[in-house]
């Protein structure tokens, strides 16, 4: 501010400049959206509805899920500080693709061990994405713009991942079978991998200078 390097729009600004990675970056986190809302909120009604498990017991299973989730966020994030923030998100996103088709047979078994697996497996995708794009996201703009390009992003993300996946999920799984939603789950993954991997790498740049 001092620099009077602010931006009056840094929105359009951000637009302007970087389009590519705004509509990117909100494609790379849809996945993450996918996989929080399916596992959290339809992989319960599923569960307890269809399988007939008692809702308690697959609300344990779930804060065993979210652990992982936090844990994985974690660790994740500040291993992303030494290897760099894009090829652990491509891992995570590579991941989802394969998780997203076995999560429902998982869940299918009715094995308390496997459900505990099979969500999971959807929290630590999640985790190895959402833990780098902490910093990553910001990276991807200018220090005068960063946080209306970032959350910009996040939030196309989130309505993508958030409220249009979990119903599309639903509706496949409502029509032909679970398995279906689940091979959109993968879907939604594949995507998400292919924009990051159109992204650069951002752990040693200079935000000044974007």
């Amino acid at each position: 501010m001092e620099e009077r390097g602010t931006t009056k729009a840094p929105l359009v600004e951000a637009f302007r400049r970087h389009p590519k990675e705004m509509l990117l970056g909100a494609g790379m986190i849809t996945v993450v959206y996918v996989m929080f809302y399916t596992a959290a909120t339809y992989c319960m009604t599923y569960t307890t509805g269809t399988l007939e498990i008692p809702k308690n017991d697959m609300l344990g299973l779930t804060l065993v899920a979210v652990a992982v989730l936090g844990v994985s966020t974690f660790l994740v994030a500040r291993w992303s500080d030494r290897v760099g923030r894009r090829k652990l998100i491509i891992a995570g996103a590579a991941f989802g693709v394969v998780w997203g088709a076995v999560l429902f047979p998982l869940l299918d078994t009715r094995n308390y061990v496997l459900i505990a697996v099979a969500l999971s497996g959807a929290l630590l995708c999640m985790g190895i994405i959402y833990g780098p794009a902490g910093a990553y996201m910001p990276e991807l703009f200018g220090t005068n713009m960063r946080y209306s390009g970032a959350g910009f992003s996040y939030n196309l993300g989130g309505v993508l991942g958030g409220a249009a996946a979990p119903l599309i999920v639903t509706a496949l799984a409502e029509a032909y079978s679970p398995s279906a939603g689940g091979w959109f789950m993968s879907a939604m993954a594949l995507v998400s991998l292919g924009c990051i991997l159109a992204l650069p790498e951002t752990a040693e740049r200079d935000l000044d200078k974007v």
